[in-house]
């Protein structure tokens, strides 16, 4: 039933009722997490996996999160520890299933939702699984133009000199590869900004201090680069 109330939904023409058939489904919020994970999930492969259905998607998206933002449902806690942040994650394409959906074909919807999700990071990102989430999210191809300001971002609110937020491999390893698409991708833009290119070093200067490899390699490549 979910899955053919999340085809149905991402079939709609642009401008059709569509919050009727979502707005059931997502008003269950952590309580009803799981169904509500299964009909996001479900109509992101439907709504994002086809051609054609970019301002559709906007379109359903924008609302969707404008609603989740507003409903207490979605404050609440489930019985798990992380089931707000469970939900947030599949709503905001955090999730690791949902990656392979942002492509560039969906840059534009992702700049539309923008606020939504620097909103939420600035709320989060100093919990390192959070971070991780974001930074994920930054590196896909549809949020290629958030990636400037999200380095900011993290720079502000992420705990760089707390120890426990570094623990896990997956930060070191995460944080390591969106410095270096930075470094691939953004040099110019980073280099001409002197706050974004402290937020850089700082993260490098972190990594490299932990001894990460990626790390090391990011820092050297600049000096190659700030040499000449």
């Amino acid at each position: 039933m979910l899955e053919r109330t999340a085809r149905l939904v991402a079939r709609l023409a642009p401008g059709e009722n569509h919050r009727a058939l979502w707005e059931p489904i997502l008003a269950l919020g952590c309580p009803g997490g799981r169904w509500v994970e299964s009909f996001i999930g479900h109509w992101l492969i439907y709504a994002a996996g086809h051609d054609g259905t970019e301002s559709l998607f906007s379109e359903q998206w924008l609302a969707m999160l404008s609603y989740a933002e507003n409903s207490p449902a979605w404050k609440a806690q489930s019985r798990g520890p992380s089931g707000s942040r469970d939900l947030w994650d599949e709503l905001l394409g955090f999730s690791v299933y949902s990656s392979d959906f942002w492509k560039d074909k969906l840059a534009s919807a992702v700049e539309a939702a923008r606020e939504f999700h620097e909103r939420w990071a600035r709320a989060h990102v100093s919990n390192d699984h959070d971070a991780r989430s974001f930074v994920r999210f930054l590196m896909t191809p549809a949020a290629r133009r958030l990636r400037i300001d999200g380095l900011r971002l993290l720079h502000d609110e992420v705990p760089i000199d707390n120890q426990y937020f570094w623990d896990e491999d997956s930060t070191r390893d995460a944080f390591a590869r969106f410095l270096r698409l930075l470094q691939q991708e953004h040099w110019n833009e980073i280099s001409r900004d002197s706050n974004t290119r402290d937020a850089f070093m700082a993260f490098a200067l972190k990594l490299g201090a932990l001894q990460h490899p990626l790390g090391s390699e990011v820092l050297r490549s600049r000096e190659v680069v700030w040499e000449r």
